[in-house]
């Protein structure tokens, strides 16, 4: 499993290394660019989301849903943790 750089969330980390924007991921997944963003910017947390929207990124990302959710614990890149 390739780790993500600590400051972005997975689903920004695997959106990236697909070369998509949130735009192209927002067409081919059916979610929200805006969700997408609010996603990646922890301003909703995906593991509340509903299973058909993780399970729509995870296979247009070609992941398994499991990956795109954060760990509950993650290390800011100020080396704190942060519970979450």
């Amino acid at each position: 499993m390739i780790e993500p750089v600590i400051s972005r969330s997975r689903l920004e980390y695997y959106r990236r290394f697909a070369g998509l924007s949130r735009a192209e991921l927002s067409n081919r997944s059916g979610v929200s660019a805006v969700m997408i963003g609010k996603y990646e910017r922890h301003e909703k947390d995906l593991k509340l989301a509903a299973y058909i929207t993780v399970k729509a990124l995870a296979d247009t990302l070609c992941v398994d849903p499991d990956e795109l959710i954060d760990k509950e614990s993650e290390e800011r890149a100020d080396g704190t943790k942060e519970e979450r």
